[in-house]
């Protein structure tokens, strides 16, 4: 009898444990966590940061860039970090309304500044340190930047943008930014890489037709929907 108990409890344990480590896996599907027992998660026009371990709000991090007499409020849609928790990266768009808010005057000397921040959808990133924005990377008006991911190195990220039918390569060290322009109407949103990096995989939520795109030369071909390409680690967002 004590051995069965035994059996059990030890049973009971490792489900649990299991339980647990699903649990962690699939919550970093969606939310990023780094480290410090932290999860970035989006909002209506912030991040808000918390505390896993006492399951509270730690603080949250606001979007919004004000210039002049106006202030844009800017919509993320997704979070991702770094493999060396140095970095938080997230994709945010300001909407129609706000942009045709602002004057032709300001829009025209944004431009001429290359202030463009005011009037396009930027990836943002977060120092996890500081809780801080560090870098605004404006991407384009009106693009409607979906997913971000990383690749296996960390020195690239990869955005997805739907109205724009583009994918964006930006280097997490320089910030520079590539453009990779997909067909007419291909409407970008998940994203997925190759394990070791040189493929990258696009695709739409509407029909799921997919691109495969060469990540040292950019060029883009079509690909058709395999098991392969369906066991892939899409991003979720």
């Amino acid at each position: 009898m004590i051995s069965k108990s035994i059996l059990v409890v030890i049973i009971l344990l490792i489900l649990s444990s299991g339980g647990v480590f699903i649990w962690q896996k699939t919550n970093s599907t969606f939310v990023n966590q780094n480290t410090d027992n932290k999860e970035y998660r989006v909002g209506a026009d912030k991040v808000i940061v918390f505390d896993t371990q006492n399951k509270k709000e730690i603080t949250t991090i606001d979007l919004s860039a004000k210039e002049g007499d106006f202030l844009i409020k800017f919509t993320p849609h997704d979070v991702t970090i770094t493999d060396g928790k140095k970095q938080i990266w997230i994709t945010a768009s300001a909407s129609n309304e706000e942009i045709q808010a602002m004057s032709k005057k300001l829009v025209e000397k944004t431009k001429r500044d290359q202030h463009v921040m005011m009037a396009t959808d930027q990836v943002i990133s977060i120092n996890p340190t500081t809780d801080k924005i560090a870098k605004r990377v404006p991407i384009g008006v009106s693009l409607d930047l979906a997913d971000i991911i990383l690749t296996p190195d960390g020195k690239y990220a990869y955005v997805s943008a739907e109205t724009g039918n583009a994918i964006y390569k930006i280097n997490t060290s320089t910030f520079k930014v590539q453009l990779i322009q997909l067909p007419s109407e291909s409407k970008p949103h998940q994203l997925a890489l190759s394990t070791d990096g040189a493929e990258l995989y696009a695709r739409n939520q509407a029909d799921s037709n997919i691109y495969l795109i060469s990540t040292k030369t950019n060029e883009v071909k079509n690909q058709e929907d395999t098991e392969e390409t369906s066991n892939l680690n899409w991003s979720s967002h």
